[in-house]
């Protein structure tokens, strides 16, 4: 997590964005570090340039009984539910995307394809009208 925020960071600061992070630096979940890392900065990518400039991006951590969250929440334009099913394709773009900020569509792909190969999964969801949280599920050992 912290390696992901670290990687973020210059591009979060060139933004007014500040990271923040909340929850145990000791839990155990069954991950591959360097993937994962990837999977995460790739939705952190995505929550700095879609975000809202000068928002905070907050990343948390609960744990469950048999998984670990990963909650990356960013403020600025909500994603329409109606888009849920589809951000997650490979080379999809946001209706608006593509007129907003550079990409391909396909840091979301990667990220859950990342995450799914490792028995793990990825939801959204909008807050109220004000942001987005992507919360990455991976099995606890």
């Amino acid at each position: 997590m912290l390696s992901a925020i670290d990687q973020i960071s210059l591009k979060a600061k060139a933004n007014g964005n500040e990271v923040s992070f909340s929850g145990s630096q000791e839990v155990c979940a069954f991950y591959d570090r360097r993937w994962t890392e990837e999977a995460v900065f790739n939705i952190l990518d995505n929550a700095v340039k879609y975000g809202g400039k000068g928002m905070p991006v907050k990343v948390s951590i609960t744990v469950y009984e048999l998984f670990v969250r990963i909650d990356i929440t960013s403020y600025g334009q909500v994603i329409p539910q109606s888009e849920y099913p589809k951000i997650f394709m490979r080379y999809y773009r946001g209706e608006n995307a593509a007129f907003i900020k550079e990409g391909i569509g396909l840091g979301l792909y990667l990220a859950r394809e990342i995450v799914a190969e490792q028995g793990g999964y990825i939801k959204v969801r909008n807050e109220g009208k004000i942001g987005n949280t992507f919360s990455v599920f991976l099995r606890k050992q």
